[in-house]
């Protein structure tokens, strides 16, 4: 949610179609729900931080993550 705060300030304009988290580091749905309307996005949440506890992204899980929002969403259109 402070990463899309941060994204607002600085780019007011922004839209987004999707936000994808990781489940387990996201404290407040509601809060990061409420963020991405104000993008007009989607919240996908999904596993996507490597295992090992590292802050960081499994390269796997991610590809996984992206693979089922593009089978949800079809194809997303062109940057705006």
């Amino acid at each position: 949610q402070r990463h899309l705060e941060v994204l607002g300030r600085h780019a007011p304009k922004l839209a987004l179609d999707v936000v994808l988290a990781d489940e387990a580091a996201v404290p407040d749905r509601d809060s990061l729900s409420d963020a991405a309307k104000r993008f007009g996005a989607a919240v996908e949440l999904a596993p996507v931080a490597r295992p090992d506890g590292t802050p960081r992204h499994d390269p796997e899980l991610l590809a996984a993550a992206y693979d089922r929002i593009f089978r949800m969403h079809g194809r997303i259109g062109p940057w705006r």
